[in-house]
């Protein structure tokens, strides 16, 4: 019987199209090889979206469905109009992300049918590394940043149970470049000191714009690694840190010692309905199931097996290498299921490093 069960999977990531209108320095979908422009635009099946949410009653601890993973949530067709009311007469809660650059259609709807989350990847917040990261071609840093001021009032007016979250990007370095093809040239992403010194300016700019006022201070954000440095007095809009590594190197550097836990809660399901193990994981080296062609039972049923498999015994898939999920042939010798212990680690991490003196 697995030990992991539906009761686990807290959240389930629907990726609703595979278009962005953005070539940020920080996603990987940017790479000329994964982008929707070389390998074509599509938006997800009406028919596999029912399929899958009418399975969601079976998992009784789903905190809210994610859209989207790595394109833009705004640009999906006819959200207002049949996706997002699908989840509402399920009653399923729903979080955005977003690039902030494209305007919702029907707006009005969210005030109805309010997000648990609304993620802005905003991370560039100076003139100038908008326009260094190669953003968008056709729109000014001014407009660009009105229309994300635009966003963020609207549902900090009426969306009042929607945490919004800024997303500032940060490289853990102070010399980190991503070198994404041949073509493509290197592109800066800003130190975490660089960010902090451009943040009073950029969070006065952007409460002029919206009327918001904001308070510096630090605090944990939408999720534990994410450093807030700023926010509203009511905590509804965070403004927080994100580390990003080199994208180039994820698959290539595989850790000698890798701590072998996965504390995956959650899986994906591609814009092609292709159902994938992580929700990083751009080169779908994890996919295990078609939505489209597969009872969804079946599929959660693979993916707990799947799940304990990696805590047990160590993951199958080649992109788990660099990640938590993944033992060396030696730590599974002495693994057994020592290592299943993911819910503790969470509340007790101390654990972690008792289990790596034990059985180092």
């Amino acid at each position: 019987m697995s030990q992991y069960r539906l009761s686990d999977v807290t959240w389930v990531i629907i990726e609703t199209t595979n278009i962005c209108n953005m070539t940020c320095s920080y996603c990987p979908k940017s790479l000329d090889e994964l982008n929707h422009r070389k390998i074509g635009t599509d938006v997800f099946s009406k028919e596999t979206f029912l399929k899958i949410i009418d399975y969601f009653p079976n998992l009784p601890n789903l905190r809210y469905v994610s859209f989207t993973d790595f394109n833009e949530f705004f640009q999906t067709p006819e959200l207002t109009t049949f996706y997002l009311p699908e989840l509402k007469k399920r009653g399923l809660p729903y979080a955005i992300f977003s690039n902030g650059s494209v305007a919702p259609k029907n707006i009005e709807y969210y005030a109805e049918h309010q997000p648990v989350n609304l993620v802005v990847g905003l991370q560039t917040i100076t003139e100038s590394q908008y326009y260094l990261t190669n953003r968008l071609e056709k729109v000014s840093w001014d407009d660009y940043i009105k229309n994300v001021a635009k966003l963020i009032k609207f549902f900090y007016e009426n969306c009042q149970n929607t945490l919004i979250s800024i997303e500032i990007a940060i490289n853990e370095t102070n010399d980190l470049y991503h070198k994404f093809t041949k073509s493509v040239s290197n592109k800066h992403i800003p130190s975490e000191s660089e960010q902090i010194t451009y943040l009073p300016k950029f969070i006065k700019n952007l409460s002029k714009l919206t009327n918001i006022k904001f308070e510096y201070g630090s605090r944990k954000g939408r999720i534990d690694s994410q450093r807030v440095v700023a926010k509203t007095a009511d905590g509804r809009i965070v403004f927080g840190l994100k580390a990003f590594s080199d994208i180039t190197k994820f698959y290539d550097n595989i850790p000698v010692n890798n701590d072998p836990i996965c504390f995956t809660d959650s899986l994906t399901f591609d814009v092609n309905g292709k159902v994938k193990m992580c929700c990083i994981d751009f080169r779908n080296s994890t996919e295990f199931a078609d939505a489209s062609k597969e009872d969804m039972a079946s599929v959660f049923s693979k993916y707990l097996s799947l799940v304990d498999e990696m805590r047990s015994k160590g993951s199958r898939f080649d992109g788990c290498k660099n990640c938590k999920g993944y033992k060396s042939e030696g730590e599974k010798l002495l693994s057994l299921r020592k290592n299943y212990y993911p819910r503790i680690v969470k509340k007790y991490p101390f654990v972690r490093n008792i289990r790596n003196f034990l059985f180092k």
